[in-house]
């Protein structure tokens, strides 16, 4: 400024800031406000334009306040609170309205050069209003001397130190590298920020706000509409935690493929839920069952429910079934599709707390289309048992007398975690399940679902290990029991009995990793 003033800079035409008013401005009266509209033509139209002046302005504030805390976010490795911003903001405007003032906003160059001054805090903000006031009350001449061409430097630097040179180098390496996934992220953005430079260049920095709020908004939809299933699976692959024998086995490792499973995640809403609906569909070609996962789904609107229900009664005609797992009343999601469609169908027996019993649902009703029902009418005897498979009649009437049978109510414990390992079970009637307490904490996980015609327990009875898990009941069960005293008459007086069981054991298991090995390279291939 002072160089601007020796050398002469109003005399060649630069123009100054100019007189600024002193004094703090008296409260409007609010009083004459019905009289000069009634006095007024058009008061319907002056009434609007108010009303459409004052909603831009309240947006370009909104919108300057955000980006403004975003930048300062940035330069001082902070994060604020929008909420508290905007009604900060309000709250001041309408302050300011009442004295007479003009509406204001945060904006990124003063909050960038408020920390590049040293503010580490609010109470910057509260000193930049001070120095206002004392402007008002006395300096307003001085202030007004100073040159536009001086403020335009300022402008200019603090411009330059806004452009992030990271965003550049970022642009820069995503088209050197030739990484397309990257730059299909990249491109609409960038598009997008020369689209709203051009626009506040051209047309002003309300149309600019607006552009870029729609370009936003439309790349959030088409990305939002790429990420809807994070995975699909076969169920001759993956298969549930329920342990079956080996007749059953066979079938599901034939037939699992009529069992589809999609694992959807992000939000399911319009934007995303018509192209969920289409993969649910072609899923449903080749299967008889399929169970949408919704474990990673954050939210669901009413458009996405109407439509996943005209997907069920479609699939429904064409004689598929659809299930939905991780869909229950504990769970977020739960409270809205029940407010949203009550009387859908499928909240009716269609719906699991997790994915592995919606598999083990649909294995049961597969297995029953292929005459071979799982659901156990009174119990099985030895004979029907996989473990005493391949002994002739005389070597199986030996075997008989050294199993024991045994019964359990519902909810009992026929093994505790922990305890010595004797006994070896074979599940002739009813279901258990195996649960595995979480140390440090009161949870237990359920590890696997055992049903009729296999054995538990029998590692242990081997090793003579502490048992690792708990063995609950799931309903009246009836098992057979070989204690460790018989089995080792058995190692003497019928070693051929025992070294067939050894081999159907081996069997069985070679069979249960066979089924791991196949999940674990499915889940690989959707990872």
């Amino acid at each position: 400024s002072l160089v601007f003033h020796y050398f002469g800079g109003n005399e060649a035409g630069l123009s100054l800031v100019g007189a600024i008013p002193a004094g703090i401005p008296a409260p409007i009266d609010f009083s004459r406000l019905p009289e000069l509209l009634s006095s007024s033509s058009g008061n319907a139209l002056i009434i609007v334009d108010l009303l459409s002046s004052a909603l831009a302005l309240a947006f370009l504030g909104c919108v300057l306040s955000l980006l403004s805390a975003v930048a300062v976010d940035t330069a001082s490795e902070t994060r604020h609170d929008s909420n508290r911003e905007l009604f900060g903001i309000g709250l001041a405007n309408a302050a300011t309205a009442m004295l007479g003032g003009v509406a204001g906003s945060g904006a990124p160059a003063r909050g960038i050069a408020s920390v590049r001054s040293g503010s580490t805090n609010r109470m910057g903000g509260v000193w930049h209003g001070i120095a206002f006031l004392v402007i008002l009350a006395g300096l307003g001449g001085v202030i007004g001397q100073i040159p536009l061409v001086v403020l335009a430097g300022v402008l200019v630097y603090e411009s330059i130190g806004m452009i992030n040179t990271s965003d550049i180098r970022q642009v820069r390496d995503t088209f050197k590298d030739g990484n397309f996934a990257l730059r299909e992220q990249v491109i609409p953005s960038l598009i997008t920020s020369l689209l709203v430079t051009v626009v506040t260049l051209t047309a002003g920095f309300v149309a600019a706000a607006g552009i870029g709020l729609v370009g936003a908004s439309l790349m959030f939809a088409m990305r939002m509409e790429k990420v809807v299933v994070r995975g699909t699976y076969s169920g001759d692959k993956l298969r549930s935690k329920t342990s079956r024998p080996q007749e059953e086995i066979a079938i599901l490792e034939r037939e699992g493929h009529r069992i589809a499973v999609l694992e959807a995640q992000g939000a399911v809403f319009f934007g995303s839920a018509d192209k969920l609906a289409r993969q649910i569909v072609e899923s449903a070609q080749d299967a008889d069952y399929v169970i949408l996962g919704m474990r990673g789904v954050t939210e669901i609107d009413d458009t996405a429910i109407k439509i996943l229900r005209q997907t069920d009664a479609s699939l429904a005609k064409e004689g598929t079934v659809l299930q939905i797992s991780y869909l229950h009343p504990e769970s977020p999601l739960w409270g809205i599709v029940v407010g949203l469609a009550s009387d859908w169908d499928i909240l009716d027996g269609r719906t699991f707390v997790d994915g592995d019993t919606a598999l083990s649902w649909a294995e049961d009703r597969l297995l029953e289309t292929a005459d071979l029902s799982t659901e156990t009418e009174g119990e099985l005897g030895l004979k029907d048992i996989d473990l005493l498979r391949g002994l002739g009649p005389e070597a199986f009437e030996s075997a008989e007398k050294w199993f024991k049978r045994q019964t359990f109510a519902k909810d009992d414990t026929v093994i505790l975690q922990g305890a010595p390992s004797d006994e070896m079970f074979l599940l002739a009637g009813g279901t258990v399940s195996i649960m595995l307490d979480i140390p440090g904490t009161t949870r237990q996980v359920r590890l696997a679902h055992l049903r009729p015609g296999v054995m538990f327990g029998e590692m242990g009875l081997i090793t003579g290990e502490a048992r690792s898990t708990h063995v609950v009941a799931n309903e009246e069960v009836v098992v057979y029991v070989l204690d460790r005293p018989s089995y080792e008459e058995l190692s003497q007086n019928a070693p051929e009995i025992l070294a067939t069981l050894l081999a159907n054991i081996s069997i069985e298991l070679a069979a249960r990793l066979r089924v791991t090995s196949a999940q674990v390279s499915e889940l690989e291939r959707n990872s």
